[in-house]
């Protein structure tokens, strides 16, 4: 159900980054058992601008991930779930952060107070996170 779903948000990400680029589209199918190898095919198989790599084995998100930055023919890559638990349509926002002395963005959610200090690293010069909120560093306790 997530495919078809995925096909119907990418046909308004696809016009709307059809304005400044050429996008194209790698499907990566981990070694799902079940259809979503046939549904990748019966839904993206015929675009011009859709692709569909499948791994014989199970290898894992990151080396998904990894399949589709090979595969890809640009210089951006983009990656995101297939279940859209991230809005695709964050990727035109994100595209543009992209910048000479940037060379990854990323999305985050629900950063936790746990994970400050990460978030913070992100806010740096080499990556650039479009966030809802404002993130402000807490002052640190001062030891005696």
């Amino acid at each position: 159900a997530t495919i078809p779903f995925l096909a119907r948000t990418l046909v308004g990400l696809r016009a709307e980054l059809r304005k400044e680029h050429e996008p194209e589209f790698v499907f990566v199918d981990d070694c799902s058992t079940d259809t979503t190898a046939d549904t990748l095919e019966a839904i993206f198989g015929i675009e011009d601008d859709c692709r569909v790599v499948r791994h014989e084995v199970n290898k894992g998100v990151a080396a998904a991930i990894l399949t589709g930055i090979e595969a890809a023919s640009h210089d951006i890559v983009c990656s995101m779930d297939c279940d859209c638990s991230y809005d695709p349509h964050e990727l035109a926002r994100m595209i543009p952060l992209l910048t000479d002395d940037v060379d990854l963005a990323t999305r985050l959610h629900d950063i936790g107070k746990a994970d400050a200090r990460f978030k913070d690293l992100l806010y740096g010069d080499a990556i650039a996170a479009p966030s809802r909120r404002r993130h402000r560093p807490r002052p640190r306790p001062r030891h005696r």
